[in-house]
This record gives structure tokens, C-alpha cells and sequence, in this order.
């Protein structure tokens, strides 16, 4: 009799401990199979807390699409034309962005930023690249010291031009082109912008009239020959004369 009550006394204490050690299935953690992706948890807004892919790409299309519109406008400005096109005939204020070859090539800037080269009218002053130096049309010998007197001119020439108009504000008047499109122009500087820069370098010896017939033509001539008889600049080439040093 007492087996019996000891063994019923052992399986309810089996019982008992099954019901109270055993956890549930909300109690347990999920494991994963091997081979199985773990999907990652959403946030409280059902979305995930990976960056959408599509999200990273519409942001680099945005970046690009930006740097290609600074490309082209860059572009655009570079390139811009004048607001009023040189035409024969027109009359602009520019500023002076640079003086080039023997003073007679100027660089412009228009209002809107553009800028072009423009050529002295009537006028030629010696060039900067021996290579290109014409004696003759000086009125010189075509000697080697003719055209070292003509170089160093042709320096002195750009220099002063430098000096007088470099960031001036001017007027030009446009009367036609070159063979190469360059437009060739009168040029008016100084405070009232009345002084025809032209004649200058005529009256100062840098430079020489040339034969293209214009409404100045004798005004022009008339200049130089007037700064031959003086000897200025250029004009006090002498070919026995040892220093060949400019001004």
C-alpha cells in the first residue's frame, strides 16, 4: 500500500514539473536555418531602416543634372556675343582688357562680360615677332639692325599702350573689318573719352599711317609726317648709330 501511494506521489510531482519548467511558444527565441536571410525590422512607419536604393540614385541623377547645368551656362557666358554686335558703323564703351602686338590690337570687354580683339584703324605700329618685321614698310633698310630698331619699337609701342588705357573705360567706333573678321575701329580715351588714340601713336612715333583710304586718311598722314620731321620715337632710326636701345 505504501509503494502504491509512493508512486503516485512521484508522478504528480513529474506532472507538476513538466507544467511549470516547459516555456511557451511566445517565450522562445527564433532561431535561423542556416542558409535563411535575416530580413531586418521595420520601424514604427512600416519602413525599413536600409536606405532605399532608389532613394541614392535619384540624388546622384540630381547632382549630376546640376553639374551639367553650371557646365552649360559657364559655356554660354564664355561664349556670349556682344549685347550690340560690332557691325561697321556701331559705337560701343568697352573696357580695356589688354594691349597686344605693337599697341595696335586691343582687347575688349563688352558690358555683358564678352570680349574680342579689335584693330586700330588706319594706323600700324611695328610687330612683336621679328619673324614678321617689314623693314620696308618703315621705310627702312632690310638690315638686321633695321629690324632689332623695329622689334624694340614695337615693345615700346605695346608698353605705352598698356600704360594708357589697361582697365580704361573707351569708346570705340567701328568702320569695318579685317580679312580676318577682326573689326577695325577709332579709339577715344581719357577723361571726357575724346582723345583719339589712333593719332597718338602716330604723333609719338609707335606707329605708321597706312594707306587704306578712310575719312582720317589725311589727318593720319599728315601726323606722321609730322613726327618724321621730329624724329620721334621709331622715326630716330639711324643706321650708323651703335645703341639701338629703346626709348
Amino acid at each position: 500500500m505504501m509503494k502504491k501511494i509512493g508512486a503516485v506521489v512521484m508522478i504528480a510531482l513529474v506532472v507538476l514539473a513538466g507544467c511549470s519548467g516547459t516555456p511557451s511558444s511566445s517565450d522562445r527565441t527564433p532561431t535561423t536555418s542556416v542558409g535563411e536571410e535575416t530580413q531586418p525590422q521595420s520601424t514604427e512607419s512600416g519602413e525599413t531602416e536600409t536606405e532605399s536604393p532608389s532613394k541614392t540614385l535619384s540624388t546622384e541623377t540630381q547632382i549630376s543634372s546640376t553639374e551639367t547645368t553650371a557646365t552649360t551656362a559657364t559655356t554660354t557666358t564664355a561664349g556670349a556675343e556682344p549685347t550690340d554686335a560690332p557691325v561697321d558703323g556701331s559705337n560701343h564703351t568697352v573696357t580695356v582688357y589688354d594691349v597686344m602686338d605693337g599697341g595696335d590690337v586691343i582687347i575688349v570687354a563688352f558690358g555683358n562680360g564678352s570680349q574680342r580683339s579689335v584693330k586700330l584703324h588706319g594706323v600700324e605700329a611695328p610687330e612683336t615677332s621679328t619673324s614678321e618685321i617689314t623693314p620696308d614698310a618703315f621705310d627702312m633698310p632690310a638690315t638686321d639692325q633695321a629690324r632689332n630698331w623695329l622689334y624694340r619699337w614695337g615693345h615700346n609701342a605695346r608698353e605705352y599702350g598698356k600704360e594708357q588705357l589697361d582697365d580704361e573705360q573707351v569708346k570705340i567706333a567701328v568702320h569695318g573689318h579685317t580679312a580676318t573678321g577682326t573689326p577695325t575701329v577709332s579709339l577715344y580715351y581719357g577723361n571726357a573719352q575724346t582723345t583719339l588714340y589712333n593719332t597718338k601713336l602716330l604723333e609719338n612715333g609707335y606707329a605708321r599711317a597706312t594707306d587704306t583710304a578712310h575719312p582720317l586718311s589725311d589727318e593720319f598722314i599728315d601726323t606722321e609726317t609730322a613726327a618724321r620731321e621730329d624724329t620721334n620715337g621709331l622715326w630716330s632710326f639711324n643706321e650708323s648709330q651703335d645703341d639701338l636701345s629703346h626709348r
